[in-house]
């Protein structure tokens, strides 16, 4: 499934929902909207890379909680390519961007009254005469980037979705990504990596996923490693360097966190749980939906 079938499949599934609206923005859209890094990345397939905006708006009058999914369909690492053990699960790495139109089809079939809009920036990481090389530069909304490894794409999309959504005014910012191998590292596949600005929403989403098996452990965002991000010529950089293995996953939240700024958010880091090497509790091997349950259930808590 390609960014193109990826969008038509939404659209599919939403088309006999009378409180669920569609939208998808082509090349031509993105272009316009200057959605730069999901185009940079995007742009190196025939499969052109899409937005999709699902909109389930049940309240009058009340900010919508937005919903962010990576939504990388293959991710071959492009330039700076994976190993080929690496490559194989790699359809799997729009897991965020899946759960995402499963957690509002779940809000919309149980009438949920809370207002929630998911952003979904859909595209194939691969190699061709188009890719965007290392040491490119991009510009996501008023921030310079350098792309330091062409590999660590997941957190460009999701800035520019984060960009996108700001006409929206969210409440709260949640975001799925299977976003790096640093969360196996450290947490396995049975433990996702939780990093949000809110302690009340973090005592929710723990008590939460020990009543659904969806387990996440609370992760730090210091402050003192965001110079590691920090461009030499850029505002930021999307990596550290090439060969950095230095606090992986934290890193790549504190990238996120530089476009959602002091708003109200909550990140999963679910490159482990959402693509399972084998079948135990209620997951079956390969995209398992982790998160759907969890993150319905929180919104549905929410006051």
């Amino acid at each position: 499934m390609n960014p193109v079938t990826f969008a038509e499949r939404v659209v599919e599934i939403f088309s006999n929902y009378k409180n669920v609206i569609v939208e998808v923005l082509n090349e031509r859209d993105l272009e316009r909207e200057k959605l730069n890094a999901i185009l940079a990345i995007g742009n190196s397939s025939v499969n052109k890379p899409r937005l999709i905006v699902i909109k389930y708006l049940p309240k009058k009058d009340e900010k919508p909680i937005v919903l962010i999914g990576k939504g990388v369909c293959f991710d071959a690492g492009g330039l700076d390519i994976k190993p080929a053990e690496y490559m194989i699960d790699m359809k799997s790495d729009k897991s965020g961007a899946a759960n995402v139109v499963a957690i509002i089809k779940l809000l919309a079939d149980f009438n949920v009254q809370k207002n929630v809009i998911g952003i979904l920036p859909l595209v194939e990481n691969v190699i061709s005469e188009r890719a965007t090389k290392p040491s490119d530069i991009i510009k996501i909304g008023d921030k310079t980037v350098e792309i330091v490894s062409t590999d660590a794409e997941g957190r460009l999309i999701i800035a520019d979705a984060i960009e996108y959504s700001k006409r929206f005014n969210p409440s709260l910012y949640i975001i799925l990504a299977t976003l790096t191998g640093a969360q196996i590292v450290a947490l396995g596949y049975k433990i996702a990596a939780l990093y949000t600005n809110d302690k009340e929403i973090r005592k929710k989403i723990m008590k939460i996923s020990r009543e659904e098996k969806e387990f996440v452990w609370p992760m730090p965002l210091p402050k003192f490693y965001k110079k590691l991000i920090k461009g030499d010529s850029t505002d930021l950089k999307n990596l550290p360097s090439i060969n950095s293995k230095e606090a992986g996953s934290i890193i790549g939240a504190l990238f996120i966190r530089e476009f959602i700024g002091n708003n109200k958010f909550v990140y999963l880091d679910i490159a482990g749980p959402a693509i399972y090497p084998k079948d135990e509790l209620w997951i079956k091997k390969g995209a398992s939906g982790f998160g759907v349950r969890l993150i319905a259930n929180l919104i549905q808590s929410l006051s």
